[in-house]
């Protein structure tokens, strides 16, 4: 094999200029810059327990916010941070003892605006106790309004130019359970937002359905489900009102009925969800005598 060696001394061989070169490096250097790099912004210490979503305020623009477990009670969505578009923390907010934040099925805090409940610049959303009642709070942790005892949050719809609350409350056979309206004074920036306005969000990321009876329940619960074959780790979680973990059963089939043997479970509010890959899907049911 004959190799071919240039040298300066070669006519064919002409050195590059430094002009020439610094052009090529800043060209190089331009291309690399096109492709984009990741960094780290920021870091908060506690570790996210359940979401990272968009919200829109009517005072402060479009904000994300991530729960976290309370440190002390290891309780979860008791700690709430919502941050800048630069992930600088705007406000950390700490719920009191024995309260958590609600959510729609999609993981979306219920209510979370600063014009919706009221008039002023404090921002507020929808909590609960350890007996599953429900309260509108506000970041200082004050209660703005307290819901009748035993109603859960079911969503916030606009109709028209008016917002509503929608509660419900659980029957024991043979007397039905009800459902509440509530209209709301204020108003929301937008209607959807492109999901970060706060209001229900149907879409539950292609999980498919979910349906958990009786409701009320004693010893066993039927869950029936059907979702997309593409999600990965399927599971149901069985959790207390406060986010402790009471189940967690591994699913093998795109579609089943599960029989649950509860009778080991605490009585009160039961929350049965469905996870797979990244998605969920809640429902809320009572456990009696």
């Amino acid at each position: 094999m004959k190799y071919e060696v240039f040298t300066n001394s070669d006519k064919s061989f002409k050195p590059m200029s430094k002009k020439l070169l610094f052009s090529f490096f800043l060209t190089l250097s331009v291309s690399l810059s096109v492709v984009g790099q990741i960094s780290l912004v920021d870091s908060i210490q506690g570790g996210g327990d359940r979401t990272f979503n968009n919200v829109k305020f009517t005072d402060f623009g479009e904000k994300f916010y991530v729960t976290f477990r309370n440190p002390t009670t290891n309780v979860y969505t008791s700690r709430l941070i919502i941050l800048n578009d630069n992930y600088t923390v705007f406000k950390n907010i700490f719920l009191p003892s024995g309260f958590r934040c609600v959510y729609f099925f999609d993981n979306r805090i219920i209510g979370l605006s600063d014009k919706l409940f009221n008039s002023n610049s404090l921002i507020e959303f929808i909590v609960e106790d350890t007996l599953g009642n429900s309260y509108v709070m506000d970041e200082t942790g004050g209660i703005v309004y307290s819901l009748p005892s035993n109603q859960g949050c079911l969503g916030i719809k606009k109709v028209n130019n008016s917002y509503g609350l929608c509660t419900y409350s659980y029957g024991n056979f043979p007397n039905p359970g009800y459902l509440y309206f509530y209209s709301l004074p204020g108003t929301l920036p937008c209607d959807q937002c492109g999901g970060i306005s706060g209001l229900e969000q149907p879409n539950t990321g292609g999980l498919g359905e979910m349906k958990v009876y009786p409701n009320p329940f004693n010893n066993t619960l039927q869950v029936n489900y059907d979702f997309p074959t593409n999600q990965s780790n399927p599971r149901l979680i069985l959790t207390d009102i406060l986010g402790r973990e009471l189940r967690e059963i591994k699913l093998t089939s795109q579609t089943d009925n599960v029989s649950i043997n509860t009778s080991d479970l605490p009585k009160g509010t039961i929350i049965v969800s469905l996870y797979g890959g990244q998605n969920m899907i809640s429902k809320k049911v009572i456990k009696i005598d």
